[in-house]
């Protein structure tokens, strides 16, 4: 899937992406910054799950040293992300529906590349469709 392809398809599904952190390329200062942030917050398990982090590895993470350690060692060096998407609401049974940035869902995705990466994002805004869809 090429960057136009990619576009196309984000614009389709009203969907863009919020934040990315490419690992391979990180800082420390950022690893100890914004992204172990994200990754630490016992709000944010949706990130732990997307890196393949379980809920046991994430309570032994005492440090950011940890962190590091633990990301070196699962080879944790592709492309962490946050997409987002505006919830759709269905208007009546004609299959349209409306939306708006007011009220949007987000999701973290990890993949070791760019395209494995928009090829998830698409997969989780067509899911959300549906379900959307069908309330």
């Amino acid at each position: 899937m090429d960057i136009q392809e990619i576009k196309s398809r984000f614009e389709e599904h009203d969907m863009r992406c919020e934040e990315m952190h490419p690992l391979f390329m990180t800082p420390l200062t950022t690893l100890y910054g914004r992204l172990s942030e994200i990754i630490l917050d016992d709000h944010h398990f949706e990130t732990v799950e997307a890196l393949g982090i379980t809920e046991e590895e994430r309570f032994q993470l005492d440090s950011r040293d940890d962190l590091e350690e633990l990301l070196y060692a699962k080879k944790l060096d592709g492309f962490l992300a946050c997409f987002a998407k505006p919830i759709v609401k269905p208007i009546g049974d004609s299959g349209s529906h409306s939306c708006s940035w007011g009220y949007y869902r987000t999701t973290w995705l990890y993949a070791d590349s760019i395209s494995e990466l928009s090829q998830k994002a698409i997969k989780w805004a067509e899911e959300v469709f549906e379900k959307d869809m069908a309330k």
